[in-house]
């Protein structure tokens, strides 16, 4: 019967364990620098949001969703009233010239 010596079975735990430890340190690695990246990514965004926010309250006077949901609400009813008008202003000149056309053809 061919039995392993105490040394070699030893051995191969040893190595085995070594391996596995290897591979877990290069998991862990990865997984650290994974981590990093996500909290770097966390702080640019927590930044880039805290200066739209900025930016809203300069412009709007607030940085609540709802808020600036409602005012561009406000602008684009404001926009259409005033495209509206225009229209209205263009198609009244666009009449008077005709008028005008009309009343130099007699």
């Amino acid at each position: 019967m061919n039995v392993p010596d105490r040394r070699d079975v030893k051995r191969e735990g040893i190595t085995d364990a070594a391996a596995a430890l290897e591979g877990l340190r290069k998991r862990y690695e990865l997984l650290n620098k994974k981590r990093i990246e996500a909290d770097a990514n966390l702080a640019n965004a927590a930044e880039a949001l805290e200066q739209l926010r900025n930016e809203a309250r300069e412009k709007f006077g607030t940085d609540d969703p709802a808020a600036l949901q409602a005012k561009l609400a406000e602008i684009k009813a404001e926009n259409d009233r005033k495209l509206t008008e225009y229209r209205g202003h263009l198609e009244q000149i666009e009449k008077q010239l005709s008028d005008v056309e009309a009343a130099q053809n007699k």
